[in-house]
């Protein structure tokens, strides 16, 4: 990314890493603590996200370790980052999978309450998928498809978005103003833009 950035300086600011509390990307190549390999993100202006306290999967776990596998990894990222890097409340299921009991996925959707403290994902990002739709979509929701990076996913999504079997647009980057093609307008979800000025 690093390369990239340097090669594609108008294309590139930043990217989005899940950090697992346990390891922080440790591999055998690098010497480094989990503490510096945060800090490196830190400092090269990477967002930090939620994937778990242990990377559980999330469809048989009882209640309170569901609770506390999203919870843990909000307290240890709040202890180490502030400001706009922070995007502990933006969680990315591990194995992409949902829970199989549909009460334990509205608390995802709807939050729940843990040791007097209230908990909402802003956020849930899936394994799979394709393009996402923007926030101001009128079929956004608040769970997101990662753009797998599996080269048989990968090629798949590329192909379709190459041969213009899906449309894409990326916008503009001002958080001020919406920008969409001209024939997308229907598209907007008027009501969500008014209430948030």
């Amino acid at each position: 990314l690093e390369e990239y950035r340097q090669a594609y300086p108008g294309f590139i600011e930043t990217a989005f890493f899940a950090v697992l509390p346990y390891n922080c990307f440790a591999s055998e190549d690098d010497p480094s603590t989990c503490e510096e390999r945060l800090t490196w993100l830190i400092e090269h202006d990477y967002e930090i996200g939620n994937h778990t306290m242990g990377h559980e999967n999330l469809t048989n776990l009882s209640i309170d370790r569901f609770k506390e596998e999203i919870v843990g990894p909000i307290h240890w990222l709040n202890e180490r980052i502030s400001g706009r890097n922070n995007l502990c409340d933006v969680l990315v299921l591990p194995f992409g999978a949902y829970p199989a009991d549909d009460d334990y996925v509205a608390l995802l959707f709807d939050g729940f309450w843990l040791e007097g403290e209230y908990y909402l994902p802003k956020l849930v990002i899936e394994v799979g998928g394709g393009p996402a739709r923007a926030p101001y979509h009128v079929e956004w929701d608040t769970n997101l498809s990662r753009y797998n990076t599996e080269p048989e996913m990968f090629w798949y999504w590329a192909d379709q978005i190459s041969s213009g079997e899906i449309d894409v647009y990326v916008s503009d980057g001002n958080t001020q103003t919406i920008t969409i093609p001209e024939d997308w307008k229907d598209m907007v979800n008027t009501d969500l833009v008014r209430e948030d000025g």
